[in-house]
């Protein structure tokens, strides 16, 4: 998570993506490492005559470049939170595909819900006027917390409190 300053000074701006150990150059170059793993593995068979484990080598080569490709997928997620005086507007997607919605700051209620057990995560749930956003439910329980401090703070004090 990064914050920093509108750009007109005026407002806080909260930049949220899930961690990612993997750049994609990595991920492409440990795909390729893992498929000529999975040749030198199949080699010594196919000389011997064994064909189908060939047909093996490339399903397994296969889905874990799907796995891959969806986990980075996933990696690329993005929130982007700017609270103005009068509204506060949440960027959420992936790349080009931003959805955006945006809610009159008065009447913003910022809720950290508890998980129903022990092992469930919380949820961060912001809305307004009947619209409800939950907001980085990538993150760990630890970063979610701090971002709910964070907003509040940016947020300031809500109607409903007295």
């Amino acid at each position: 998570m990064a914050k920093d300053a509108g750009s007109d000074g005026t407002g806080d701006r909260f930049v949220v993506r899930p961690n990612r150990s993997f750049s994609w150059r990595a991920t492409k170059r440990f795909y390729g490492t893992m498929c000529l793993i999975y040749a030198a593995i199949a080699a010594p068979f196919v000389t011997l005559g064994a064909w189908p484990v060939v047909a093996f080598a490339l399903l397994g080569a296969a889905l874990l470049g799907a796995a891959l490709y969806l986990n980075a997928l996933q990696g690329n997620r993005c929130e982007i939170i700017r609270v103005g005086a009068d509204v506060v507007e949440v960027s959420a997607g992936r790349g080009e595909k931003m959805r955006c919605y945006r809610f009159p700051r008065a009447w913003t209620r910022l809720t950290l819900r508890p998980g129903m057990s022990g092992h469930e995560p919380s949820r961060l749930v912001l809305g307004a006027r009947g619209t409800v956003l939950e907001l980085g439910g990538f993150l760990a329980e630890e970063e979610r917390r701090l971002l709910a401090a964070e907003l509040r703070r940016a947020l300031g004090p809500s109607p409903w409190s007295r």
